[in-house]
């Protein structure tokens, strides 16, 4: 049916944003921040629970929450009194298929995706392999990390060499400004290469190996980055899924915005 300026623009926003994120999701290779530390926004304050000073934001908390709350009530409907709009419900799409050779269950889950994308705007996913035990896995990796004693972590690798990121990140250490703090810390990583790096055609600058902490002298054991490693890759698996299926609900062949993705530079 027809619609709207406004309704079309809508749609089409929500497709440029999805579709950048399955050409960001892929051709960034996944560069993962594994963070912890939970901190509490407090009113007038951020805090984090460690031996790490408290950073009082009064301002700039006050400025977020007020732009949060004009940006929801922009979202429960504006352009005139009165308007409402019932909340959208929540597609659930099963991308199991794109894990087998199943062409029919690959177009329905296009389809779906398709629909999703013309109605709320997002949708839940199913069928993607992924377990709840290997999640926990890698939870419990990064929590003995970030447990780690704060002057052990400092010992910790790091690399922040003109935008390539690896290691340890302490508090705060991602803000990029001198006026906004980030309240968390990380560690980060990407592809696992082999001792010899990555070979010299993707050698650009945000390409490089991965830092990992002494497994012995740490405590973390041997095995302790492997659930990491394994999230990793399946995150890979399934986010092509999902490039795949945009594809289809673009109504272009499954392979096309894969085809994309791996050329130009890229980071991992």
């Amino acid at each position: 049916g027809a619609r709207t300026g406004e309704e079309s623009g809508v749609m089409h926003l929500r497709w440029v944003v999805l579709i950048l994120l399955a050409f960001l999701s892929v051709q960034a290779a996944f560069s993962f921040h594994v963070s912890a530390r939970w901190c509490h926004l407090a009113p007038g304050k951020i805090q984090c629970p460690s031996s790490h000073s408290t950073r009082v934001l009064a301002g700039l908390v006050q400025e977020r929450r007020t732009r949060g709350a004009t940006l929801l009530q922009q979202a429960a409907g504006s352009g005139g009194e009165g308007r409402t709009r019932d909340a959208p419900e929540i597609c659930t799409v099963d991308i199991s298929a794109f894990f087998r050779e199943d062409e029919a269950g690959r177009a329905t889950a296009g389809e779906q995706v398709r629909r999703a994308c013309e109605g709320c705007g997002l949708f839940y996913i199913t069928g993607h392999g992924l377990s709840a035990l290997e999640a926990e896995e890698a939870l419990d990796s990064s929590r003995s990390l970030f447990l780690l004693p704060d002057e052990e972590k400092k010992s910790l690798p790091s690399c922040t060499d003109s935008g390539f990121i690896r290691g340890f990140i302490g508090v705060g250490g991602e803000s990029g400004s001198p006026t906004l703090f980030e309240a968390k810390e990380a560690y980060s990583y990407g592809y696992e290469w082999n001792e010899e790096g990555p070979p010299a055609a993707l050698r650009n600058g945000l390409v490089g190996n991965n830092l990992w902490p002494d497994e012995s002298s740490t405590g973390l054991g041997a095995r302790w980055k492997a659930p990491l490693l394994h999230l990793f890759s399946r995150n890979v698996e399934i986010s092509r899924a999902l490039t795949s299926a945009m594809a289809l609900a673009l109504g272009k062949k499954e392979h096309e915005l894969l085809d994309v993705c791996a050329s130009g530079d890229s980071i991992s």
